[in-house]
């Protein structure tokens, strides 16, 4: 996290994910010693969206605000009454805040709103670090992908998905990696169009999931459970080239280790 530790984000529960870890004040660990530098209270119920650091900025989302410090003293310099948000995401010196009903894009530093996108019925949150870029910033819904411009919030494209298939957003930058049932689209960022389309070998979808992205290879795997629901979790893993959507391999056997969240599974290949 640009060579800045936290510990400390949110309900007393004593849970935690990495390098955060739910209590009821945000702490700063020093990377060398492990001591903290600082120590900030926060409200209850924080920690409900990973919080990101954007700059001097650390910002922490909660069930009903968000709250913004800085990430060298601790200092609070903003609080945003944000109704049930789910995501944020940075986008240059921005944060783009995603509800189940609208976007936000807000200053860092300053808090102040740029641009609100708000289109009517609810919004899939993005499942990743994958739906901002320098320009532009990806928006689910239930029946498309809406590319919003990050300068002022207007529509640049969309493209039509299939809602009652259950699609979904892969966390990979570039391209855009839609899961649309039995179909996995990789889209460019700037125009939406499809550089290609691989169709999922027979179960379809089932629960598709990226495994690892090493320079122009896409890994994904679906996990694989013996009928009883016991014994060691395996996969299997498909390596895609990202330009082109060919398939480079395919290993139907993959043991998985323990059950970390999506995007996160590592096969001991």
């Amino acid at each position: 996290m640009s060579g800045k530790e936290f510990d400390g984000i949110g309900d007393g529960s004593g849970g935690g994910c990495g390098d955060f870890h739910y209590r009821a004040q945000l702490t700063r660990l020093d990377p060398v010693t492990r001591h903290p530098r600082w120590q900030v209270e926060i409200p209850p119920r924080q920690g409900i969206a990973p919080p990101i650091v954007v700059g001097d900025v650390l910002v922490v989302a909660g069930q009903d605000n968000t709250i913004a410090v800085s990430a060298e003293t601790g200092k609070s310099l903003w609080q945003w009454d944000s109704d049930h948000l789910v995501r944020l995401q940075p986008a240059e010196a921005q944060v783009g805040a995603w509800t189940s009903s609208a976007v936000t894009l807000k200053d860092a530093q300053s808090g102040s709103t740029r641009w609100e996108f708000r289109p009517g019925g609810r919004l899939v949150p993005p499942t990743g670090p994958a739906s901002a870029s320098a320009e532009l910033v990806d928006v689910g819904q239930p029946d498309s992908v809406v590319a919003l411009r990050i300068a002022d919030g207007s529509p640049v494209w969309r493209v039509p998905v299939t809602p009652e298939l259950g699609w979904r957003q892969l966390p990979v930058q570039d391209p855009i990696v839609l899961v649309d049932g039995g179909q996995v689209r990789g889209l460019d960022p700037a125009t939406g169009h499809a550089r290609w389309t691989w169709s999922v070998p027979p179960p379809g979808d089932s629960h598709l999931e990226v495994v690892d992205r090493a320079g122009e290879v896409i890994l994904l795997g679906r996990e694989r459970r013996a009928a009883s629901g016991y014994g060691e979790s395996r996969a299997e893993v498909f390596a895609l080239n990202a330009n082109t959507g060919e398939q480079l391999s395919h290993i139907s056997d993959a043991r998985l280790g323990g059950r970390p969240g999506p995007g996160d599974r590592s096969p001991a290949l």
